[in-house]
């Protein structure tokens, strides 16, 4: 006889073992900005942060412009993905861009992200054309980004809040102007996009990312994606400092110089 609740006399709930998911790493790509642009941009981030005290502002090491949000991504198919992604920096020329505007999503009446944003014209164009490429790419590695509607080439400076007093209302005054004003305080000069990096949400824990990098601290040697020559720089483990997020690879664009650094006269860039 099943063993019954002395006071009820009913059957106790049948026990369900409760097994931890394991921790899928959150990844996405992108490009960054140069050193000095994401100092700028960082100053502008204080300068929202006093119109907007409950923003969360994005710090400098994390600034990027992102190309695809790929968000939970289970890490059998990560070496396919930096495969895909290879195949399109090796096809895409540096090209330049200059951060230009202020701007909110999901609207300046109802801001829940405030970003910078670019100049107009062949950078602006570049960069969209180099989504739907890395897009492609992700789709066709089995791993479909997320897709919010058209692609608008951005750069996150802060977040507000989804709960407490005004969440999700209208901006404070001092912040409507400066959205309604639409710009940016720092000087931005012209720079060259020149890698595409594979990154990770600092929540993520690396070692179930099997890259096969060789890491001098843990005398592991270089195999798998490392070893097989897939990415131009593998970099598992490797945070910028201060940053949330890691690098996992990066890739130089064709006849591109690597690191991000500003450069001349923009390159043609791959077609779309």
């Amino acid at each position: 006889a099943p063993v019954r609740d002395p006071l009820t006399g009913v059957p106790p709930p049948a026990y369900t073992e409760v097994v931890p998911r394991p921790r899928v790493p959150r990844l996405f790509v992108a490009c960054v900005p140069s050193a000095a642009s994401r100092a700028l941009l960082a100053e502008d981030g204080a300068r929202l942060l006093r119109a907007a005290p409950a923003l969360r502002v994005v710090g400098a090491a994390d600034l990027h412009f992102t190309v695809a949000f790929l968000g939970a991504t289970p890490d059998d198919r990560v070496e396919a993905l930096c495969a895909r992604l290879a195949e399109v920096a090796s096809a895409q020329r540096p090209f330049e861009v200059r951060i230009e505007g202020l701007g909110a999503f999901p609207s300046y009446h109802r801001p829940r992200v405030l970003w910078a944003g670019l100049e107009s014209g062949p950078g602006a164009t570049a960069l969209a054309s180099l989504a739907r490429r890395v897009r492609r790419a992700c789709i066709a590695a089995g791993c479909a980004p997320d897709a919010n509607g058209t692609f608008e080439p951005h750069v996150t400076l802060g977040r507000l809040g989804t709960r407490g007093p005004g969440a999700g209302g209208p901006p404070s005054e001092a912040l409507e102007m400066l959205l309604t004003t639409g710009a940016l305080q720092g000087t931005y000069t012209p720079e060259l996009l020149s890698d595409l990096l594979l990154m990770v949400s600092e929540a993520t824990s690396l070692s179930d990312i099997e890259l096969g990098a060789s890491d001098p601290d843990a005398g592991r040697p270089a195999s798998g994606l490392a070893a097989s020559g897939l990415a131009a720089r593998v970099w598992p483990g490797t945070r910028l400092p201060g940053s949330r997020y890691r690098v996992l690879a990066s890739w130089c664009f064709a006849g591109g110089i690597g690191g991000g650094a500003p450069s001349g006269g923009a390159s043609p860039t791959a077609p779309a």
